[in-house]
């Protein structure tokens, strides 16, 4: 693979998670959840199923979390990042979550992972009413 900035060639591989050392960030949004504009939504928590265990030996990964932002605007603005962690290396039964998340008429959630781990994003669900 060429990279156009400055004519460097890699090689694409399925096992490595950085882009020349720097680590690949994956993002996923989800669309905006409302009551079709009647009244507020609490949302008591969010859980999201990731594949465990793929925490690194040492280094960035060896401790890998997801983020979580959420946005009551359409996306506008954003909430500061809030992490949790997937499971390091051998911990599979470990689960991502995050409560206590407030309320709001309409909300978009945004989950990150920023280490350098295979990111498996199994499901989410979320608690709300």
């Amino acid at each position: 693979v060429g990279d156009y900035r400055n004519g460097n060639i890699y090689s694409l591989s399925q096992t490595v998670y950085t882009d020349n050392g720097v680590a690949i960030l994956r993002d996923r949004i989800a669309p905006a959840i409302s009551k079709d504009g009647e009244g507020y939504i609490s949302y008591g928590m969010l859980i999201a199923n990731f594949e465990g265990g793929v925490g690194l030996t040492s280094g960035q990964g060896s401790a890998p979390v997801a983020l979580l932002r959420y946005s009551n605007d359409g996306g506008h603005n954003w909430s500061r990042w809030i992490e949790s962690p997937i499971g390091a290396k051998g911990e599979y039964l470990g689960r991502v979550w995050w409560s206590r998340l407030g309320s709001a008429r309409d909300r978009q959630f945004w989950i990150r992972v920023a280490d350098p781990v295979k990111p498996v994003l199994i499901s989410a669900a979320l608690e709300a009413a």
